[in-house]
């Protein structure tokens, strides 16, 4: 305000605030900002400095600091894309994780050489259970191609030790000559045309379980034999024994109970699509849950079969 009013009128050569101190220090300018005062009418007003020995003005005290309250409800998600995952762990209130190998929770690692025997010694961990789902989606069922470049193939991308190609060659053949039911079904008599690898599915859910939106996934494997459609999901869950009593446990505890329920929806809609004259009841065959580490043929320990009926899978048919 100073420089607006005694600034100079013409430029002057020496820094700006020093003139204007300068200036000030020389001439008395009261009466001229009396005089401009009396012309606003109140708009300017003139005070005296306080004097010496005046108490400073006082900060405003700051209001106190609030701290937010923690938010313990639940919003409602009118509508989102779900999975097996986020769905389970919506039920368990827990952290969404992968669905392979939710049993193990030991991490992955190579070990050393003395400990390559056998599949139980292969590491666990959710990389061994992809490597384990890699292998079986490579191969050839009926043996027309050999599986030790394969496994030698899927062990280098997974990052473990080459060591292990005659154990994942041993698990090939262990599986996929097991015997899976009573009618004497085994794998190694399914061929590569009446198989699907990873077959993706997504389809709309209805709102009466306030779960909106659609349903997304991947089951491992469904194939046809003697007329028949089956589900095939691959674990390599890590088990003290694979005994009926422990698989049972397992498949409750990580809610694979409710996978099987949202493949056999699945397939069912495909089937609807693909095969609209087929009669579900006739042409469904089940689902199997094969826990890799534990098969062996003539056993049926590893095998964990269940049909779920068409009202256990209704609500995701709606």
């Amino acid at each position: 305000l100073a420089w607006l009013l005694f600034g100079p009128r013409e430029s002057v050569t020496e820094e700006p605030r020093v003139w204007l101190a300068r200036w000030l220090e020389s001439h008395d300018e009261t009466e001229t900002l009396r005089a401009l005062a009396a012309e606003l009418d109140g708009v300017l007003k003139l005070l005296p400095l306080p004097a010496d020995g005046a108490a400073p003005m006082q900060p405003v005290a700051p209001a106190p600091v609030g701290s937010p309250r923690r938010f313990a409800g639940r919003i409602p998600t009118p509508w989102r894309v779900q999975s097996f995952s986020s769905l389970a762990a919506q039920l368990a209130e827990e952290a969404e994780s992968a669905d392979r190998d939710a049993v193990a929770t030991v991490a992955s690692a190579v070990p050393p050489a003395p400990s390559f025997a056998g599949i139980h010694a292969f590491p666990r961990g959710t990389r061994a259970g992809s490597c384990l789902h890699a292998l079986f989606e490579r191969i050839d069922f009926q043996g027309r191609t050999p599986v030790g470049p394969t496994a030698t193939a899927v062990l280098a991308a997974f990052g473990y030790a080459a060591d292990w190609q005659p154990v994942l060659e041993r698990l090939v053949a262990d599986v996929l000559d097991t015997t899976l039911n009573a009618a004497g079904l085994r794998l190694a008599d399914v061929p590569r045309g009446e198989r699907l690898v990873e077959l993706e599915f997504a389809f709309p859910l209805g709102s009466a379980a306030e779960r909106a939106g659609y349903m997304k996934g991947f089951i491992d494997l469904v194939f046809r034999h003697e007329g028949r459609w089956y589900i095939v999901d691959w674990k390599s869950n890590w088990l003290e024994d694979y005994g009926r009593a422990s698989l049972t446990a397992a498949m409750q505890a990580h809610r694979y109970d409710l996978q099987v329920r949202i493949y056999a929806a699945a397939l069912k809609r495909a089937l609807a699509v693909r095969e609209p004259q087929s009669d579900w009841e006739a042409c469904f065959g089940g689902v199997f849950y094969l826990f890799l580490r534990g098969m062996a043929p003539g056993s049926s320990d590893g095998i964990h079969f269940s049909r779920p009926a068409i009202d256990e899978i209704a609500e995701f048919l709606s």
